[in-house]
């Protein structure tokens, strides 16, 4: 099953009665589920829909030649996590974003190697504590628009709090218009990634 966000999956792991495990892909975005084989189909549906409904997430079901894709992949567990092991992806996810955070703003403005480093480990130690300080059963359930702007505008002081102890003016702006884009890659920034990553044609 496919989810539109990083859900509360662990909940799962709580329907006893019908599932043995709950695992979340690298991206966040699918979920995996090993049922009890003792739980009858119609147990599995009411499970999954309960916890789907309490967490107003939005899921859809993978398409087959998907499914056989993601079913080899899951087999060997090697890029899925499950419970606390999530949070070794929220911490690889917080490097990731300081890290681009800081190419931003050097594309702007030339920081130096030392000031570079120093701003991408703080600005990671930020999302960590972020990312690994989250309540699963905060009012996100009943009201999940606010939540999610009253954390980005915690983290956004944070960053900028941060760029003050680091940054002269100049870099500061520089760091501001980087946070304006927000955290996740730019379609640009996609394409410089495709664009590294692809292998070269050879003639």
């Amino acid at each position: 099953m496919e989810a539109n966000q990083n859900p509360s999956f662990w909940a799962l792991e709580n329907k006893n009665e019908a599932v043995s495990e709950a695992w979340l892909n690298r991206t966040g975005t699918v979920i995996a589920v090993v049922w009890k084989r003792t739980a009858s189909p119609g147990l599995r549906k009411i499970a999954a829909e309960t916890v789907f409904d309490e967490n107003n997430m939005t899921v859809t079901g993978i398409s087959d030649p998907e499914y056989k894709k993601m079913l080899d992949d899951f087999g060997n567990r090697k890029n899925w996590y499950r419970g606390k092991d999530v949070d070794k992806l929220s911490v690889e996810e917080a490097d990731v974003i300081a890290k681009r955070l800081v190419t931003r703003v050097n594309s702007k403005t030339s920081l130096s190697k030392e000031k570079s480093e120093k701003l991408q480990a703080e600005l990671a130690s930020v999302f960590k504590s972020t990312f690994l300080n989250l309540d699963p059963t905060a009012e996100i359930n009943s009201n999940e628009e606010k939540v999610y702007k009253q954390n980005e505008q915690k983290v956004e002081n944070q960053i900028l709090e941060v760029g003050k102890k680091h940054l002269n003016e100049t870099e500061m702006e520089a760091l501001k218009d980087a946070v304006s884009l927000g955290w996740r890659p730019t379609e640009k920034e996609n394409k410089n990634i495709k664009s590294c990553c692809s292998p070269k044609k050879t003639s």
